[in-house]
């Protein structure tokens, strides 16, 4: 299981007012088949609330808007993993290795 969430302070870009705003999202994850197959599934935004409002005021000229984004996403993944049981490290071998057992020749 897991929670996540992110805030964005007030800040101005310029003439740009932009108000905070927040997001919460969830997910959670089950594995079966002896670990081989996982499900996910993901929320973001579940509360709806990662729009941005900003506002900019200038002589004589205001202006006030929001962006409506599709901030509320739902995911889910399907994961199997395919192949044999997890076998132990590889060991890696050089050049060196493979002149090792060739000897040395003298020529005389």
């Amino acid at each position: 299981m897991e929670i996540n969430g992110n805030y964005q302070s007030r800040s101005w870009y310029g003439f740009l007012d932009v108000y905070s705003n927040w997001q919460l999202g969830i997910g959670a994850q089950r594995t079966f088949w002896e670990r081989r197959g996982s499900l996910k599934l993901n929320v973001s935004d579940i509360f709806l609330t990662g729009r941005v409002k900003a506002f900019t005021k200038l002589t004589g000229y205001s202006e006030a808007f929001r962006q409506f984004r599709d901030t509320r996403v739902a995911t889910l993944t399907f994961n199997y993993r395919f192949g044999g049981q997890q076998q132990g490290p590889r060991r890696r071998t050089g050049g060196a290795e493979e002149e090792k057992p060739r000897g040395l020749i003298c020529l005389s």
